[in-house]
């Protein structure tokens, strides 16, 4: 069956022109050593932008797009724009979609593959409507509370917290080993559900990074020493340790109810008044 699939894509490269001429202009121009996306904006016409890809239609063919990797969003300096994505990343989702292997893993998920660059910074496949996103956020297990705005504050927020976890790690002089990747994972396991340690929900106006070690006890910026946690617990743990901060809550919990709920708004507050 790939071997059939495969042919018959060959087929298809062989013969540029079943795509229409705007395609063969886009090829030939493309090949020639111009930008595909300056290529793409000055011939064809957008159907939508994301983080990652801009997509663009066919004057001439309206059964196919073109995907083109999006560099509009600048490096910021670390090999990542303000999304925290990479070169790398962004043309992984272009190699995906048109991977046989995904297509049979994933069937009906991903439209077909026709064409692509050598190094996937754009492909051509065939058009389909776009998928309902919490029909999308279902195939791929991801917490469905994760909506489009939502999506945009926590790409934001993902690479903010790399900026900060390198600054702060060079600031105690600890280990920093955590990728974008890493942290995506992270705040996709975790988004939507409660705090480990007062079950408020976690969501991208209250969710944040906790060292499970203290950095200032050594502990190092790693995927294995972090976790999320609501943006209150984590101002209540402060300098502890896990197994401390948990004996403490016990503790506080333990007090006279108005006592416990002014030593846990105190502690909220930073220990501040």
């Amino acid at each position: 069956m790939k071997l059939i699939f495969e042919n018959w894509k060959r087929c298809l490269k062989e013969n540029l022109s079943y795509f229409g001429k705007a395609f063969v202009e886009f090829k030939n121009r493309v090949d020639a050593g111009e930008d595909a996306l300056t290529v793409a904006d000055d011939i064809l016409y957008p159907l939508g932008e994301g983080s990652t890809r801009v997509v663009f239609g066919f004057p001439d063919n309206h059964d196919i797009v073109l995907k083109v990797i999006n560099t509009k969003n600048p490096d910021l300096g670390d090999g990542e724009d303000k999304y925290g994505f990479s070169m790398k990343n962004k043309a992984v989702s272009n190699e995906n979609e048109v991977d046989f292997q995904i297509h049979q893993g994933y069937p009906g998920l991903f439209p077909k593959g026709y064409e692509r660059a050598q190094d996937y910074s754009w492909i051509v496949t065939e058009r389909v409507d776009p998928m309902d996103h919490q029909e999308m956020l279902q195939h791929f297990g991801l917490p469905p509370l994760v909506n489009k705005k939502a999506y945009k504050k926590l790409a934001s927020k993902m690479s903010s917290l790399k900026s900060s976890l390198k600054r702060r790690s060079e600031q105690y002089e600890v280990l920093f080993d955590i990728d974008a990747a890493d942290i995506r994972s992270m705040f996709y396991d975790s988004y939507g559900k409660g705090c480990r340690y007062c079950d408020k929900q976690l969501t991208f106006r209250t969710i944040a990074c906790d060292h499970i070690i203290p950095l200032t006890k050594g502990g190092p910026s790693t995927k294995e020493n972090l976790q999320l946690v609501c943006k209150t617990c984590n101002t209540r743990k402060g300098p502890l340790n896990e197994e401390d901060f948990t004996l403490l809550i016990q503790l506080i919990g333990d007090l006279p109810e108005e006592l416990s709920v002014y030593v846990m708004k105190k502690l909220a507050k930073g220990g501040r008044y």
